[in-house]
């Protein structure tokens, strides 16, 4: 569905966040 898209989209852009925040 389309919650379901915005969920990932979210969950990836703060998963890169909390990457860039390690290096």
């Amino acid at each position: 569905s389309f919650v379901a898209i915005i969920d990932c989209l979210i969950f990836h852009a703060v998963w890169r966040l909390a990457e860039n925040k390690k290096n």
